[in-house]
């Protein structure tokens, strides 16, 4: 009794001399084949692995019937991912094999079957308003290819193809190829487009200041910095203001600062480097990046202290703010071996309802709260108290010690870098210690808080 599994399940009863086909690709199990194996302790249990997931057949053997058993797998294979800036349970992705996909409200819904690998973007108007960038279209609803609409684009559409929102004029977006364009109309079907530059060349980073949308960078292929200060007008132009400090031949990403129009991150494939005069001049702030492409990266527009993070395509997320020397490792719980195709975020100012996501190929979508700007704080000193936390950094287990010298009642708060409260003792002596053990990597915050005054440790956990 042998079994075949390609994209067909396939029995011979008679040592290979004669087959049955058994399923089709089109029905009764998913297509692409990689696994069939009997269950070695029970021979009525005929097991199906593939791209669709893990199936088991449940006709005794006669391998005809056969149903998914793959509920609480994180295996979806993403090709690409977009988050609605405006609506935090609306994501679109494109998968392997498992067609395009929208979440809402909690569920995810199947669009389309078969692959679906388009790029995907959305605007600050609709966040029903899919578009899929490298077809040039976009879809209104929910449902397949129901209100599908032709963007218009000035030239064919591609996977290299950038759109650029900005919340600051939400009926305008730029559009990017080997030149910019913008559109003023962009709810219209179609809209109309005007070309803004005259670049010439293979564009990889796309980015409208959050503080003033007349601003707009762009990084071309050969790491050259354009910057465009009247985007919106009707004479708009590009100027180049400098070169890449590293290679951009495989990934670069732009983040303009909000609080500071003359500030402008960039990454350059595994580097990460600050400007102080919009891009003229860049400073690597890299340390404690891995020496890894980095795929996507974001600035936290209510932020006041430049607070940004930075997806790997090797499956790890990096937080930094302006007050840091380096990186912090923000990957706790996320898959170790597996590419992240997009990273996204939904950043409404609420900390508790903000959230980063990133889109893997073959382990779904995950998520985490954005740090909470409340923690970001310098380490402060305060001549009445002493406060120790030793050994630090430390893997797990430290020890705070507090001299209270002035005697003073004071409160003392333990929090990680997303303001959970681990600790919290209000203490009357002029000694105090406690033994602390944490679980899990990162920065966290000791205060210790008067009626006038606070002192603020930070340890690591590595």
């Amino acid at each position: 009794n042998v079994w075949v599994g390609t994209h067909a399940v396939f029995n011979s009863k008679d040592g290979g001399v004669t087959w049955n086909r058994l399923t089709y690709w089109t029905s009764v199990m998913h297509t692409d084949f990689h696994h069939i194996v009997y269950s070695p302790h029970d021979a009525t249990k005929l097991y199906n692995v593939n791209d669709g997931g893990v199936w088991i057949n449940t006709d005794n053997g006669h391998g005809s019937q056969w149903s998914p058993k793959s509920n609480g797998l994180g295996c979806t294979e993403i090709y690409h991912a977009a988050q609605s800036p405006i609506k935090k349970d609306r994501i679109g992705i494109g998968t392997q094999d498992n067609g395009e996909l929208y979440y809402s409200a909690g569920n995810w819904y199947t669009v389309r079957g078969g692959d679906f690998s388009a790029t995907f973007a959305f605007d600050y108007q609709h966040s029903d308003w899919f578009y899929h960038v490298s077809g040039g279209n976009r879809r209104t609803g929910l449902s397949g290819n129901s209100g599908s609409q032709n963007l218009s684009f000035p030239f064919a559409a591609a996977g290299s193809t950038l759109m650029e929102f900005t919340p600051l004029k939400t009926n305008s977006a730029f559009l990017a190829a080997n030149d910019i364009w913008r559109t003023d109309n962009l709810a219209s079907n179609p809209p109309a487009w005007t070309k803004i530059s005259t670049i010439s060349e293979a564009i990889k980073a796309l980015n409208s200041s959050p503080a003033d949308a007349n601003i707009v960078y762009a990084v071309t292929n050969s790491g050259k910095v354009f910057r465009s200060d009247n985007a919106l007008s009707a004479s708009a132009s590009f100027a180049q203001v400098s070169t890449a400090p590293s290679s951009v031949s495989s990934k670069a990403s732009i983040a303009a600062i909000k609080a500071d129009p003359n500030i402008v991150y960039m990454s350059c494939n595994s580097k990460v480097y600050r400007s102080a005069d919009k891009g003229a001049t860049w400073t690597s702030v890299s340390a404690g990046l891995p020496a890894v492409n980095f795929i996507k990266m974001y600035h936290d527009v209510y932020s006041t202290d430049e607070s940004l993070y930075v997806a790997t395509g090797t499956g790890a997320v990096y937080f930094k703010n302006k007050n840091m020397s380096s990186w912090l490792n923000y990957s706790q719980g996320l898959p170790s071996i597996s590419n992240v195709n997009d990273f996204m975020i939904f950043n409404d100012g609420n900390y508790a309802n903000s959230v980063l996501r990133v889109a893997y190929y073959g382990r779904g979508v995950w998520e985490s709260p954005l740090v909470n700007p409340a923690v970001n704080v310098k380490e402060t000193e305060n001549n009445e108290f002493q406060l120790l936390a030793f050994p630090n950094p430390t893997t797990g287990s430290f020890e705070i010690s507090l001299n209270n010298t002035a005697k003073k009642e004071c409160t003392l708060v333990l929090t990680d870098v997303l303001g959970r409260v681990l600790l919290q003792e209000k203490i009357l002596t002029d000694a105090y210690k406690k033994a602390i053990q944490v679980k899990e990597k990162g920065m966290y915050l000791i205060t210790v808080i008067t009626e006038n005054n606070r002192l603020v440790k930070k340890v690591m956990v590595e």
